[in-house]
């Protein structure tokens, strides 16, 4: 206000402050069932993963948003898809009777795109090739950016040959 006085006296605005607080906490701890139900992991592994990839997408290294954080792109648990619960008509859910697979913690749109292809690798794979060629047919991409694209592809067929199936996260392109 011009005159710097609130337009509310301190009980209203501490009734307020507490009301989003606590509307706050139940949004927190009701995201936390839902994903506790649906992949079968605690709070503790959600963030334990978040951890391992430093709070950064895996794919394309964005900074991720979270439960406690509302800056950077929405996380999603990547997870086998028929696995925990799945999605039946009218927003009915039940078990499949399969364990949830859960892979880790991927931003939405990295998480989407491996649902689109399917989770079947050689697809993501031939979808890197695409972009390579398209890039360098169309000069899109630098000489020194398809070298580091196929020096990518190089080093994960490497790891996965030498049978280190896991993802490196101090790798970085």
């Amino acid at each position: 206000m011009a005159d710097k006085l609130a337009a509310e006296c301190k009980r209203c605005h501490n009734t307020r402050n507490r009301r989003a607080n606590i509307s706050q906490a139940r949004i927190r701890r009701t995201k936390l069932k839902s994903i506790e139900k649906k992949y079968e992991i605690n709070e503790r592994q959600y963030f334990g993963r978040l951890n391992e990839t430093e709070y950064n997408c895996p794919m394309c290294l964005q900074k991720m948003r979270h439960l406690d954080d509302p800056e950077g792109a929405k996380s999603n648990v990547d997870h086998l898809v028929g696995t925990g619960v799945i999605y039946l008509k009218n927003k009915k859910t039940a078990h499949s009777g399969i364990p949830s697979v859960t892979r880790g913690v991927l931003c939405e749109h990295c998480n989407n795109a491996i649902g689109r292809g399917k989770d079947d690798m050689a697809t993501m794979i031939r979808g890197a090739q695409y972009l390579m060629t398209w890039g360098a047919r169309h000069k899109y991409l630098s000489e020194y950016e398809i070298a580091e694209y196929k020096q990518a592809l190089d080093d994960a067929r490497d790891q996965f040959e030498r049978g280190e199936g896991d993802w490196d996260p101090t790798y970085r392109t």
